[in-house]
């Protein structure tokens, strides 16, 4: 399941249902709206916030219904089956070009158009031991950070064209941002 809280309150505002069996590994926002979720079935899951749900206003709570915050139940707008994959670890969405890229745990970058929700490409990586984190330039460049060192790959081809070491020899890179067209 996944779950959308209001900011600074954190009062629950919906939570999703019925597209995953198993867990749910990483999710990322397309835009106010849309949310994309990535789980270990090998499923990605497309949500729908409606503006309804997000800007509802407060009701007063009884005493009785304080202790028990009352929230939405949604469902995907659509489930999608990754050919290629095994267990989706990592989700990203790609402004520049429209997509939506998610690593495998079996060492595959898969591309799916943001726009359709359709498959566009697979792509097996070079040294497929723990990609698990991948994020995405302003410009559309793709970092995957996996055991020992983060791959930079071309957006058009996912071809790698840099290869960055791990600062610390046998400790995986967990995570990956761009800042300022700087990777950190």
């Amino acid at each position: 399941d996944i779950a959308i809280y209001r900011l600074p309150t954190l009062d629950p505002v919906c939570i999703g249902e019925n597209a995953h069996r198993d867990w749910v590994f990483d999710m990322c926002w397309l835009d106010d709206q849309f949310l994309v979720s990535g789980s270990r079935d090998t499923k990605l899951a497309l949500w729908r916030i409606n503006e309804d749900l997000i800007d509802f206003p407060e009701k007063p709570a009884k005493e009785e219904e304080e202790a028990c915050p009352s929230y939405a139940h949604i469902n995907p707008v659509c489930v999608k089956e990754v050919r290629s994959a095994q267990k989706i670890r990592a989700v990203c969405f790609n402004k520049e070009y429209k997509e939506i890229a998610l690593l495998s745990l079996n060492g595959y970058m898969h591309l799916f158009n943001a726009e359709t929700f359709s498959q566009k490409m697979s792509r097996k990586l070079p040294n497929c031991q723990e990609n698990v984190c991948i994020a995405c330039q302003e410009n559309g460049l793709y970092a995957v950070g996996c055991r020992s060192y983060t791959l930079l790959l071309d957006p058009r081809t996912l071809q790698a064209v840099k290869k960055i070491a791990s600062r610390y020899n046998g400790c995986g890179i967990r995570s990956a941002s761009f800042q300022q067209n700087i990777l950190t």
